[in-house]
């Protein structure tokens, strides 16, 4: 196994991150996003032949602190991500 560059996919800190694959050259990472007031954010990440990521932008799927973010692919076009709103009293 060979391992590419690292690539950062957020230039801020990040916690309760979650990985998946969409495809063989698609992936998602879920997070939550402290240099954007603890938004629920996600990303989607692609793999090129030559091994190299790059990253769509970012999508803020919760406007509010958001933690526990477990995430998974339902199909090659669709994910679910499911996470506590602390905004809403940690629904």
């Amino acid at each position: 196994m060979t391992f590419g560059d690292e690539e950062v996919f957020n230039e801020e800190t990040t916690a309760y991150t979650s990985v998946f694959y969409l495809d063989s050259t698609h992936f998602v990472v879920a997070y939550r996003d402290y240099g954007n007031s603890y938004y629920g954010t996600a990303i989607v990440g692609t793999v090129a032949s030559d091994g190299s990521i790059t990253y769509g932008p970012e999508y803020v799927f919760n406007s509010a602190s958001t933690d526990h973010i477990p995430a998974s692919a339902l199909d090659s076009t669709h994910f679910v991500v499911a996470y506590r709103d602390n905004g809403n009293n940690g629904y």
